[in-house]
C-alpha cells in the first residue's frame, strides 16, 4: 500500500522531531552543568562596618598621599560590595626605594602594611641572603572585583575590597630577579630569601598564602588584611 503524503512528510522530518524532543526533555530536567553555572551568583559579598571605619581612620591618621609614590584615587564602587571609599595608587614604597610594577590599587591600611613589609622584611632578607637591595617587585594583582581564586559562586575576594596584594617576583639592584614560581624550590639562597619574606609577611598581614598554601598560589604570595574570627585577632599564614 503506498504511503500517504502526510506519512511521507512525517518520516522525512522524524530525525529533527526526535532531536527536538530530547532537547526539551533535557531542559525540563535542569539542563546542562553550564546552565547551572549561569544560575550561580558571580560571588557572595557582605558589607562590614569595620572596613569603612578602619579606612577612614587610616586616611585621617597616616595620610599616605603625602608621599610622591602614592596617589589618591576617586572612590571605587562596583557591583555588590566591591570597591573602596578612598583607594590609592601605590607606585613605590614611601621612600621610593622599591617600585611596584605595575602600580597597585589598594586601601590606605594595605598601602601602609605593604610599605612596612617591603622596606623592612623584604629589604632585610635581600641584604642577608643576596647582599643586594631589592629595587622592584612584580605585582600580579591588587584591586579586582572577583570571587576568591576566581571560583564562581565563592565569597568575594579581599582583592574586591582593595584589601589585598599579590607579588610574583623580586628584582635586585644587580638586575637579578627571583620569581616565586621558580625560586620557592630553587637555589639555597632563593629558598631562604623567599621563606624569610613569606614568614615576615605573617607578622604584618592577617592573611598570607604562598606556594605551599594551595594550588592557586603556586606562583605568587598573596597578602591581605582581612579580619579572621570574631575578635579579628586570628591570622591565616600558609
Amino acid at each position: 500500500m503506498p504511503s500517504s503524503p502526510t506519512l511521507v512528510r512525517m518520516k522525512r522530518h522524524l530525525p529533527h522531531i526526535i532531536v527536538s524532543i530530547i532537547a526539551l526533555t533535557l531542559a525540563a530536567c535542569g539542563g546542562s552543568a553550564e546552565s547551572e553555572t549561569r544560575s550561580q551568583p558571580y560571588f557572595v559579598a557582605t558589607s562590614a562596618d569595620w572596613r569603612g571605619t578602619t579606612e577612614a581612620m587610616c586616611v585621617r591618621e597616616t595620610q599616605p598621599d603625602r608621599y610622591a609614590s602614592v596617589t589618591p584615587l576617586a572612590p571605587i564602587s562596583e557591583r555588590g560590595a566591591c570597591g573602596a571609599r578612598q583607594p590609592f595608587d601605590m607606585a613605590a614604597t614611601f621612600n621610593g626605594g622599591i617600585a611596584l610594577s605595575p602600580s597597585a590599587t589598594m586601601r590606605c591600611s594595605m598601602v601602609n602594611a605593604t610599605d612596612e613589609w617591603l622596606n623592612g622584611i623584604v629589604q632585610n632578607a635581600a641584604r642577608e641572603h643576596f647582599r643586594e637591595r631589592v629595587t622592584s617587585v612584580r605585582v600580579a594583582a591588587s584591586y579586582a572585583c572577583r570571587p576568591r581564586n576566581n571560583q564562581r559562586g565563592a565569597k568575594l575576594s579581599e582583592h574586591g575590597y582593595a584589601n589585598a596584594l599579590d607579588i610574583s617576583a623580586f628584582t635586585f639592584e644587580n638586575g637579578e630577579t627571583v620569581t616565586v614560581t621558580e625560586g620557592w624550590n630553587g637555589s639555597r639562597k632563593e629558598r631562604r630569601f623567599l621563606r624569610a619574606v613569606h614568614e615576615g609577611a605573617c607578622e604584618i598581614f592577617s592573611t598570607v598564602i604562598g606556594p605551599d598554601g594551595d594550588a592557586a598560589h603556586r606562583t605568587h604570595f598573596h597578602v591581605d588584611l582581612a579580619r579572621h574570627g570574631r575578635a579579628g585577632t586570628y591570622k591565616y599564614c600558609r
